[in-house]
């Protein structure tokens, strides 16, 4: 598990992190002859030293190495706390959550209900009632045979990892990926709710853009009125390279156009710190950013994007030895 992008209090998770490293650098053989050789590198007569006495002009490396104590042990802080006093979450949440009304920056009304649980490493009995590793060995069975996700992080180290779990099953919205072509999906009633907001997204990307087409799927409801069920897009061809600089390359016209627009219409200010977006991202998303001529054979079925909006989430905070699940209620045109 890796840690989150935060866009204020709306979270994206994925499981593939990307680094760009420097292209052009070219490097030249040389052949050795007197007039190439680098000082450092004459041949010089080797000899043996006959005295017993150090050469204090030339130390090793590690003797000039300061000394620093060695600090921690029973009752030092830990990392997760050190990072808590500063303001830092290390993608955990800082602390358990109160719930509440929140307004999002795409109109659509959010209200959270937060539900303690019992913090606990061992699976509950049928007498002791629900707890934090029975809810969590109920997500994993659920998991066999219904769409979800589970993230799961035993390692700490200051500034980056932190231990806690987060997973959630049988989520409203699914958002999936291949090439320029991009999928959101209702996987259920509550779904439908949520999608008009995100087919006005990609509607307002059609309009500045960076979408080719939009197409847009729905259905009849027991009323005989069309309910939103499933939103096709088309990325619009990126320009051409070399029409734009270096720092705008990640901002021509991708999934992730796709991917931030609708970060910006769930993210608010304050709240719970847990809705967002989960999943993963394929290593031919690079692709999106420097076209290649591909050579290898891909699996027709294979997505290079996979998101999904969860409506309810279990939350572990092993450090705190806290636990806790979030429901969400979302409100889309009078509609919940």
């Amino acid at each position: 598990m890796i840690a989150p992008f935060q866009l204020e209090s709306f979270f994206l998770l994925v499981g593939c992190l990307f680094s760009q490293f420097p292209v052009g650098n070219a490097f030249v053989l040389v052949p050795k002859t007197p007039s190439t050789v680098l000082p450092r590198h004459q041949q010089q007569q080797l000899g043996m030293s006959t005295t017993s006495e150090p050469d204090v002009n030339n130390k090793t490396p590690f003797e000039s190495i300061p000394i620093v104590e060695k600090t921690g042990g029973r009752g030092a802080a830990t990392a997760s706390e050190q990072a808590s006093s500063q303001g830092l979450t290390l993608g955990a949440p800082p602390a358990r959550p109160t719930g509440g009304h929140y307004l999002t920056k795409g109109g659509i009304q959010v209200t959270a209900h937060v539900e303690p649980l019992e913090f606990s490493t061992t699976p509950a009995t049928s007498t002791s009632g629900l707890n934090s590793a029975q809810a969590t060995e109920d997500l994993i069975t659920k998991l066999d045979s219904r769409k979800g996700v589970l993230l799961v992080s035993s390692y700490e180290f200051p500034g980056r990892y932190a231990r806690w779990s987060l997973g959630f099953v049988d989520p409203p919205i699914q958002i999936s990926g291949k090439d320029h072509k991009c999928t959101i999906t209702a996987l259920n009633d509550r779904g439908k709710v949520i999608i008009p907001a995100m087919r006005d997204q990609m509607q307002q990307l059609q309009q500045q853009g960076i979408l080719e087409q939009v197409q847009v799927f729905s259905e009849k409801d027991e009323q005989g009125e069309d309910v939103v069920t499933r939103v096709e897009v088309s990325i619009a061809p990126p320009p051409d390279v070399g029409t734009f600089t270096e720092e705008e390359r990640s901002r021509q016209p991708s999934l992730f156009s796709v991917v931030r627009s609708l970060v910006d219409a769930f993210s608010y200010q304050g709240g719970d710190r847990q809705l967002g977006l989960y999943g993963a991202f394929g290593y031919d998303l690079t692709f999106q950013f420097e076209p290649i001529n591909l050579k290898q054979d891909r699996d027709p079925e294979q997505r290079d994007l996979l998101l999904y909006l969860p409506d309810s989430i279990l939350v572990v905070d092993k450090d705190k030895r806290d636990a806790w699940k979030v429901d969400y209620d979302f409100c889309v045109e009078n509609k919940s």
